[in-house]
């Protein structure tokens, strides 16, 4: 009876591994363009990536990719720390929005198509992770850029959050 048992066993696990190994084979691995954001408004296009899944050293900064297209005007001194926030949405709890410690870093000072990094540590004041299990959603806000109120970024995937959590 027992060996029947391990064999029925044994056939199921075979059935089902069957059905299932396509699936993990097929799954689609996960490129910065995953995690790209656009804006584009009076002139100016933001490309925005969060970039945390994709480092291969432990941060202790949300760190966000930002690729400028205009074809008009001189982007380098119109963008600055000050006009950046970030909203951090959990389940059941209030939004916090966080508009300091915001630090916008040039990497490619060009007029027309600079790129820069944005950076926020992953903790408040007080050490904890401003990222939770409870977060739904990052989104970055950037204010006031060409006569535009706001610009908002949104990033409510499983793999960005994880990837911003202080353990």
């Amino acid at each position: 009876m027992k060996k029947k048992n391990l064999v029925l066993l044994l056939a199921l696990g075979l059935v089902l591994s069957i059905f299932m190994y396509p699936r993990v084979t097929n799954a689609k691995k996960l490129e910065v363009k995953d995690m790209v954001r656009k804006n584009e408004a009076n002139g100016v296009m933001f490309d925005i990536a969060l970039v945390n899944p994709f480092l291969d050293q432990p941060t202790d900064e949300i760190v966000f990719k930002v690729w400028l297209t205009t074809h008009s005007g001189n982007l380098i001194e119109e963008i600055k720390s000050e006009k950046l926030a970030v909203k951090i949405n959990n389940s059941g709890d209030e939004s916090k929005v966080l508009n300091y410690k915001i630090e916008w870093i040039w990497d490619r000072k060009s007029s027309h198509h600079p790129i820069a990094y944005i950076t926020l540590k992953k903790t408040d004041e007080d050490g904890n992770s401003l990222v939770t299990d409870a977060t739904e959603s990052i989104q970055l806000i950037v204010k006031n850029v060409r006569d535009v109120p706001s610009r908002e970024f949104t990033w409510n995937e499983d793999v960005a959050l994880q990837s911003v959590i202080v353990d």
